[in-house]
């Protein structure tokens, strides 16, 4: 058994467990951000992705692809105009005007686009669906 107090335990450990930490909160934060999807927040949506990209972003290098990406889809999201809470709208049973349906598809896609960049980027850290399990690691 290897000493605890050695710097190289100290830095395994500490890594092992905040990367369970760190896929313990992306999940719960998925989860979530699914249900104010299918509720038509679209706010509340875009705050999501911006918690779940803050969990990510310890691993995104200053001035990278990746950093770019997503201030870009950032910048495409800001250009639908304020996102709203769709289903929170008491319209009755009137039909949205084409301009609110127009608007709304926007939005929608342009939040789509951003959770698509998102998954993408947590798949590309080994965070997401992408995983490769060593025949050691399956022994542990």
């Amino acid at each position: 058994m290897q000493e605890l107090n050695s710097e190289e335990s100290v830095r395994k450990m500490s890594k092992i467990n905040s990367a369970g930490l760190i896929n313990l909160r992306l999940h719960i934060l998925w989860l979530r951000l699914n249900d104010i999807v299918m509720k038509d927040n679209f706010s509340a949506w875009n705050k999501y992705l911006d918690r779940i990209y803050s969990e990510l972003a310890a691993d995104v290098k200053k001035g990278s692809i990746d950093e770019t990406g997503f201030t870009e889809v950032n910048r495409k999201v800001s250009l639908v105009g304020p996102l709203l809470n769709w289903g929170g709208r008491s319209d009755g049973f009137k039909k949205l005007v084409s301009e609110g349906s127009t608007k709304k598809g926007q939005q929608y896609a342009a939040l789509m686009a951003k959770e698509i960049y998102i998954r993408q980027l947590q798949t590309n850290q080994g965070k997401g669906t992408a995983y490769e399990e060593d025949i050691d690691d399956y022994m542990d």
